[in-house]
């Protein structure tokens, strides 16, 4: 009987530090996710940004400009 107590303690003190793991593990995924989302969007519309924000002169040039944009 006393075993079963002690395991059932030792359950309930690591709780909250599964819950920290559990909340840290999901921040980190949740910018992780938007991070690559914001590089899929900005590279999918660079290609139309290119065209709009930089002179008309060479088409490299201007996915170049645009790239050295989202690298700034």
């Amino acid at each position: 009987m006393a075993e079963i107590i002690q395991r059932i303690d030792k359950n309930n003190a690591e709780a909250p530090e599964m819950r920290r793991r559990i909340w840290a593990i999901v921040g980190a995924s949740s910018g992780n996710l938007v991070e690559w989302f914001d590089f899929y969007v900005y590279s999918f519309c660079s290609l139309y940004f290119a065209h709009i924000f930089f002179p008309s002169g060479n088409t490299t040039t201007q996915l170049l400009q645009t790239a050295g944009v989202f690298a700034a």
